[in-house]
């Protein structure tokens, strides 16, 4: 398709998108392929055609463009030529068919060198045998389509509705035409999912003294590799609207640029902080930024995750998912040899045609899979003289940074004779420090002999590198975090303050925040105004199970209220309602959260357990008295609460869905249903990498821990009652938040009012904080200045 884009561009320049889109449903191209992966082949006629009467002008024309084109997107690299070889065993996939009909005189009079040929059957032709295009599957009906589609709509700018409708119509007349049933209303909505959402730029404060500017990709010197199968994957498997993605690729590429080039002699360090806003894709920006800095030649890149198990696990999954393309439970090196049965791909590893990266991963997956230094006595391999690029996700523990420490002074340090001790002076490391909402103020603040002893580990390790990248992502910022000690020791490295820019993310318009729940102060001098979604359903029948102040010792009444027997049936409603919409194979997450204690939480689980093993019992029975009753309450909460929220959002946001297709996927839905407990203290693990084909349907009972970030995939029913810390609760709130493409309308959040109230009050103060830091940036502040007027406002009296 963007081969068909470069002829129009390039012969026939006054050509419109909508002529393009009468060009593929003349009937002149076959369309075929699977999924992602689109073939457009002109049948033989046309083909006859074009030889004939393309003048050579024209054929110079195209491979100019072309030229061009493979320039741009490859950024100076080197173009791997395919050429015809009749002693060559292995086939050509149909895509790469028209590179290998390049002679290889050709090649040769260019200098190029061509492989040595190979002993092979002889072959009675020159052509290159072509190995046959999958199969279309019809489950994958509209991902195919849609791929389709996105290639005939401009990118350039943003498509009218007229041209969405215009192309939906256009895609399923062409697919009909090869006998290829796709649903047209769910196209069309795919469509304005995916070319709709967008993301503002964001508000950026810089310090550049002692800063030498040096990022520039469009001039070839370095290779991209890492973060175009990133992109790749990010826009294929994980279906992120084009100009979302492209907003990602320019704010990476922005941060990026604000650290050092990696390559620059001496001393250097360079400390950031990023703000976005909770569940916002924070992950994916900083994977990204990972990747680039890995193209960029930084060789350590050490992720700080929060103090739990659970949450350093997870983003390991997301690392190893993202960044490295391989399990690192089985591996730790990624060019594991052919035919060894421990190698497992996924992720960008697994993409089509991935090319094969060369890198390390020092932890693993695994619950235990933190770092430590013990297994990693690698008998003949020297990290310094293989010069890879080595990845740490590491939880926020003081051990495990003084372990780190020692072990990479050991590997890469030598005597700093400025300060007598080990540095290492040489190696440049990238640190990213995730979530640290609750402690990043502590490590900016605090006088020396006041940090947290983590915060000091963590310094310490700083201290060691004498070219060093940190950054900070926080999505919660608070006043706090913006001021700075004096003073610091050289023990423990001067502070974290964002001394060399602060990043603030505008969070994309598919994003489901809090000003789309809640009146609240817009974010920002431009945020318009937002209507409220039908969503939040208030608790007030709680008190005499679960009051909002209890001790560990405390018992739960014996009946769970009416509130959490109607969210836990909102779950199941909704579990039966996406399926009916056909997202079948996707995670699907309901959070509840009415205590600190685990004791407490125990007592829940089991009465969580309880009532859904009753619904599930009951209705697969399915004609018993209390199967019909059980029924009815949940036709009554469709009809009452479900299709009216439905009917209240535009079909574009919520496909209306009838009952009596909801009630078709009840059963398959609740067998799916795992109850799992997420605290300090269990060793349940929300592993949804595992279930990724059939897609988990889980309800969690949390208590602190998923606070520090753990993602619930598919969060669609959060139950959320204040405990004995407030500020607990307010982060267990805003959990909630994130996308909900595609269900927004299923989707229920129960909660006091009172919890209502003080989040309203975090969200208001967090959008006039966000209000400052653009009204700053505005003035060409830098981060000193900002935090400044944050401390004069602090002063008393302000």
């Amino acid at each position: 398709m963007a081969v068909l884009h470069l002829v129009r561009e390039a012969l026939v320049p006054d050509a419109a998108t909508a002529d393009v889109a009468e060009l593929v449903t003349s009937g002149l191209f076959e369309i075929t392929g699977e999924g992602d992966s689109i073939e457009l082949s002109l049948i033989g006629a046309a083909q006859e055609a074009l030889r004939e009467r393309l003048t050579k002008d024209d054929v110079w024309r195209m491979g100019d463009a072309l030229d061009r084109h493979i320039a741009k997107r490859l950024s100076g690299r080197e173009l791997t030529s395919v050429v015809s070889d009749p002693s060559a065993s292995g086939e050509l996939h149909a895509e790469i068919y028209p590179f290998a009909r390049a002679s290889r005189q050709t090649l040769d009079l260019l200098g190029v060198q061509t492989p040595e040929q190979v002993v092979a059957p002889e072959r009675t032709h020159d052509e290159p045998r072509l190995a046959p295009l999958p199969r279309h599957d019809a489950q994958s009906g509209v991902s195919f389509a849609l791929r389709l589609a996105l290639g005939l709509l401009p990118t350039d700018r943003q498509p009218t509705p007229l041209e969405i409708t215009a192309c939906a119509d256009t895609v399923a007349r062409v697919l009909a035409g090869q006998g290829k049933t796709v649903d047209r209303v769910a196209l069309l909505r795919e469509i304005q999912t995916q070319v709709v959402a967008f993301q503002e730029p964001a508000a950026v404060l810089d310090n550049d003294r002692g800063h030498l500017p040096w990022l520039r990709r469009d001039t070839g010197t370095h290779h991209w590799d890492f973060w175009e199968r990133y992109e790749r994957f990010l826009r294929e498997a994980r279906g992120v609207p084009p100009r979302v993605a492209q907003r990602l690729d320019e704010s990476t590429n922005d941060v990026l640029a604000r650290l050092e080039d990696p390559r620059r002699p001496g001393a250097w360090r360079r400390t950031g902080l990023v703000i976005g806003q909770p569940q916002s894709g924070k992950t994916s920006h900083y994977i990204g930024l990972a990747a680039k800095a890995v193209d960029a030649g930084y060789r350590l890149i050490v992720i700080i995750t929060g103090p739990h198990n659970a949450l350093r696990t997870q983003t390991q999954l997301r690392v190893d998912e993202g960044l490295l393309g391989f399990d690192s439970q089985y591996q730790m090196f990624s060019d594991v040899p052919n035919g060894d049965t421990a190698e497992r791909r996924l992720g960008v590893g697994a993409l089509p045609k991935a090319k094969p990266l060369s890198i390390v991963s020092m932890t693993n997956s695994s619950e235990k899979g933190d770092f430590s230094p013990k297994p990693l006595k690698i008998h003949g391999f020297d990290f310094r003289e293989r010069a890879l690029p080595l990845v740490f996700v590491v939880k926020r523990n003081s051990r495990v940074m003084e372990n780190l420490k020692a072990w990479l002074t050991e590997q890469y340090g030598r005597v700093d004779h400025a300060t007598g001790g080990d540095s290492v002076v040489d190696v440049p490391i990238l640190i990213v420090d995730d979530d640290v909402d609750r402690y990043y103020a502590p490590l900016n603040s605090a006088p020396d002999n006041s940090l947290p002893v983590t915060g000091r580990s963590i310094r310490r390790f700083l201290a060691t590198f004498q070219r060093f990248a940190y950054i900070g992502y926080v999505s919660t910022p608070l006043a706090g975090m913006f001021l700075e000690a004096d003073k610091h020791s050289k023990e423990v490295s001067s502070s974290l303050f964002p001394h060399s820019f602060l990043y603030s993310l505008r969070a994309p318009s598919n994003y489901l925040g809090p000003e789309r729940l809640f009146i609240t102060q817009g974010e920002g001098r431009s945020a318009a105004p937002t209507e409220v979604l039908p969503l939040v359903r208030r608790v007030t029948d709680h008190k005499n199970w679960v009051p909002s102040q209890h001790s560990a010792k405390h018992v739960p009444g014996a009946e769970l209220p009416d509130s959490l027997s109607e969210a836990i049936d909102a779950f199941i409603v909704s579990c039966a309602a996406r399926r009916a919409r056909g997202q079948i194979s996707v995670h699907n997450s309901m959070l509840v959260s009415v205590s600190r204690f685990t004791r407490v939480q125990a007592q829940v689980f089991d009465q969580v357990c309880a009532r859904i093993g009753y619904v599930i019992d009951i209705l697969q029975n399915g004609r018993s008295p209390a199967a019909v009753q059980q029924m009815a309450a949940l036709r009554n909460l469709w009809l009452s609460d479900f299709s009216p929220t439905s009917e209240a959002l535009s079909s574009s946001d919520a496909a209306r869905t009838s009952w009596e297709e909801v009630a078709e996927h009840l059963i398959p839905a609740m067998r799916k249903i795992q109850i799992r407990a997420a605290n300090g203290g269990s060793r349940d693990s929300l592993a949804y990498s595992e279930g990724e084909a059939a897609g988990l349907n889980v309800v969690v009972i949390a208590g602190a821990q998923p606070s520090w970030g753990l993602t619930l995939e598919g969060l669609t029913v959060g139950y959320v009652l204040p405990s004995s810390s407030t500020h607990e609760s307010l982060l267990q709130l805003g959990r909630w938040f994130g996308y909900r493409i595609g269900y927004e309308d299923l989707c229920r959040l129960y909660t006091t009012p009172e919890l209502e109230g003080a989040y309203v009050e975090v969200a208001t103060m967090t959008g006039k904080l966000h209000q400052a830091i653009e009204e700053t940036a505005r003035l060409g502040l830098t981060p000193q200045e900002f935090g400044l007027r944050v401390r004069a406002q602090q002063s008393p009296g302000k």
